[in-house]
């Protein structure tokens, strides 16, 4: 999913706050949403996202799972994020962050 940042408003504050920055719905509860009806979930973020805020979403939901977040580049410069979001039948590494020049 890809939801509103806000406007270009987003790139005037150092970090994203997912929580109150996201609108109509915060990303929490369009995590909790998709992670109903899906085993696999990818939101693609603005490049200045609170990555710990990804990581307390996988946490606050039972039980909790994996985030893989890939930072994509244009032309060398950081453009966005793409969290992909996985279920764990257990619980081994919550967070993995790899980076991907394109």
């Amino acid at each position: 999913m890809s939801p509103p940042w806000g406007g270009p408003d987003y790139a005037k504050v150092d970090v994203y706050d997912i929580k109150t920055m996201l609108k109509p719905c915060d990303g929490y509860h369009l995590f909790k949403v998709a992670t109903a009806i899906a085993s696999r979930v990818v939101m693609f973020l603005p490049r200045n996202s609170d990555l710990d805020q990804l990581a307390d979403m996988c946490l606050s939901i039972d039980p909790p799972w994996a985030v893989e977040v890939e930072k994509n580049y244009l032309n060398g410069k950081l453009k966005a994020i793409t969290a992909y979001f996985d279920k764990q039948d257990s619980i081994d590494e919550n967070c993995i962050f790899r980076e991907q020049h394109r």
